[in-house]
Order: C-alpha cells, then structure tokens, then sequence
C-alpha cells in the first residue's frame, strides 16, 4: 500500500485512489446505536444507517372508545430524512411505502442502496368483515387476520386496550386479545366490545370508519414464522463532516444504528484536550 497515499488522506480527508481502500487499513470499523447517535467518523467516508419502525400511539391513557388513541409509525409522510451534523449538515430522504411501525426497518447502505422491510400489519376495520360473535361473554366478537400475533405486546388498538387478565363476563370491557386458529398462519383479535349484539357492534364499527376515526390494530409478525415484505431501491449515501472535534451527530426517526469508519485524528483531539484540561488544572 502507497504509504504517502495514506499520510495525504489521514491529513486531508481524501481517498487513496485506486491502491486500495486505505480507511480499512488504518481505521478502527465503529458501530453505535441510539435515537440520536454521536460518532467521530471519518470525513466523506459514507455512513451505514438503520432506523428501527416505532409504533406511536395520540394521547394518554388507556384506548377505549371514549379515549380514541389514533395508531402511526416512523415516516408518516412518505418518507424519512437521515440527517448528519458535524462541521456541515448533510441529508438524505428515503421515500418509504409505507410508514415503519414496530418491526419495520429500513436501512441505508454506504454505497447508497436502500433496503425497506416490513413485518407489522395496519388493520383498519369497518364492519363489513366477518366477525364472529361469542356466547361468552355476549359481547364479545373475534376475527381471523392473516399472520401469526407472537403475544398480546405485539398488538395495539385505537380504540381499544390490551386485556388484563383472563376474558370473563365481569372483566375486560373494551379490551383486546388475541389467540391462535386451527389454520396455520393465522391470528384471531378477539374485541369485548361492550354492545348487546353483533349488529350493533358493526354498526359503531361503520360510524367510527365513516366519522374518520376507523378502528385500528398494527401488530407484529413473528419472525420465525412469517417472511416480511421487502423493498430495495437506491438514495444517496450519506457522508459525514464531522466538527472541529471530529464529531458528528446522526438523527433521523426511530432508533438508528450507525457504522462506519472512525476517524484516528478524533482520538488524539480527545487526548489533547484531555491533557490541556489536565495542565489547566495543575
């Protein structure tokens, strides 16, 4: 390897050229994770970005049908901006197909390909489905969704609040379970909805879609079992300038997880400061 080629570029930030890749030679490969995450990498060196989907919920308290708690996702408007502040601010947009909600992920890759995947279901439902409704306790319907629910943590309503206990005619008014099916693959959402019959239930279930606040769950797919929806495309890479410490502070929704190369001059900064911080106070 070009010795000088690397002295030029550990001074000045450049690339060595065609002799090789210098940085994984003479730098440290980093990887830090968070909802915001502070790195020192290497200037004009790409960045590899993941940013985790979160499921969010409005409001407070507990979902019921007088405390509607409308369901979103990381990227609501189509797409997510991966920021990089430092000594200059870079961004990049992804378009995304959708919003990333917990289980989702999409990630950037340091060439600038993009990979979007998707495990978590948004169902909004309007009363024309087919619930079927219970003896016991009368007011309660269930219905079959495609994919298997691994347990209760992974389902959220808007309307409704994960069950606490066992399901009885006493318990559990306005709640949300779920349990498994004869057919493979699938999940039934079992709603104690609170109403005298299933027509009435479907009826609210029709007012509240047309009113535009529909029922809504997103739950997660569990991995072992189910195959999620992926998207690749292509964005640009995001490079980093890091700051006069050599640090560089990346954002962007949900919880990231940056890679990439640190930059060696960062850690004799650190030092020197460190040791003018020491000679101050002697």
């Amino acid at each position: 390897m070009d010795l000088k080629a690397i002295q030029a570029a550990l001074l000045f930030g450049g690339q060595s050229g065609p002799g090789g890749d210098w940085a994984e030679a003479v730098c440290a490969p980093f990887t830090a994770s968070g909802g915001t995450v502070v790195c020192s990498p290497l200037a004009g060196r790409a960045l590899t970005v993941t940013a985790a989907g979160a499921t969010t919920q409005a409001g407070g308290g507990t979902a019921a049908p007088g405390n509607i708690r409308a369901l979103g996702g990381v990227g609501e408007n189509g797409s997510l901006t991966l920021t990089a502040a430092g000594g200059e601010t870079r961004e990049v947009e992804i378009p995304l197909t959708g919003p990333l909600y917990t289980g989702d992920m999409v990630a950037l890759a340091a060439d600038g390909s993009v990979t979007e995947t998707h495990r978590a279901v948004k169902l909004t439902v309007d009363g024309s489905e087919n619930w079927i409704s219970w003896t016991n306790p009368r007011d309660t319907a269930d219905i079959t969704v495609p994919g298997t629910i691994g347990s209760l943590g992974d389902i959220l309503c808007s309307h409704y609040s994960p069950l606490a206990g066992t399901l009885s005619s006493d318990a559990g008014l306005y709640t949300v379970s779920t349990n498994t099916t004869a057919e493979p693959g699938k999940t039934r959402i079992i709603l104690r909805h609170g109403f005298k019959t299933l027509a009435l239930f479907k009826e609210y279930l029709k007012a509240q879609a047309d009113a535009g606040t529909p029922v809504t769950f997103v739950y997660k797919l569990t991995p072992a079992t189910e195959t999620p929806t992926v998207t690749k495309r292509t964005a640009e890479p995001l490079c980093a300038v890091p700051d006069a410490d050599g640090l560089c502070t990346v954002q962007g929704g949900g919880a990231l997880t940056v890679t990439g190369y640190e930059d060696p001059r960062a850690t004799r900064r650190a030092l020197e400061k460190r040791i003018a911080a020491l000679e101050a106070k002697a």
